[in-house]
């Protein structure tokens, strides 16, 4: 029972939000979040390179070829995108499955609980119930 509430307090919101998705869904999901903050990674790393290489490309602009230069950029911002996005499929692809794994358990510490809880009703041959949540307030109390 313990594992259980351990389970539900620590790592059961995260992993019973991520079971509500199909795997497909979860990872692009994540994807796509990878995209964006992919593409602004990449943005800040081009503008370290170029405030490095700024003097460079200060005194070289007239005579550069600045097509060819996009291009390159372009290429690069490509195999960047792709390896990341690679890397995050793999991870969270993972993760889900993972997550399924401990929800497999949960579930069946959930049951070895159920199946303790009717051997004590079959024992004592009185029903064994959780008290009901009345949400803080009696039957009795008023609002003031």
């Amino acid at each position: 029972m313990a594992q259980a509430a351990w389970f539900e307090e620590k790592e059961g919101r995260e992993v019973f939000r991520t079971n509500e998705f199909y795997i497909g869904d979860y990872v692009s999901l994540h994807m796509v979040k990878a995209l964006v903050t992919g593409t602004f990674s990449f943005v800040v790393l081009l503008g370290l390179w170029m405030f490095y290489r700024l003097e460079d490309l200060l005194s070289n602009i007239q005579t550069m070829d600045l097509a060819d230069m996009g291009f390159g950029i372009l290429k690069w911002y490509v195999i960047f995108i792709a390896v990341y996005e690679v890397l995050i499929f793999f991870l969270f692809y993972s993760r889900y499955r993972s997550m399924q794994e401990h929800v497999k358990d949960y579930q069946t510490q959930l049951k070895e609980i159920e199946h303790l809880y009717a051997e004590e009703e079959q024992h004592t041959g009185r029903p064994i119930r959780e008290p009901e949540y009345t949400g803080g307030q009696d039957e009795d109390d008023e609002f003031v």
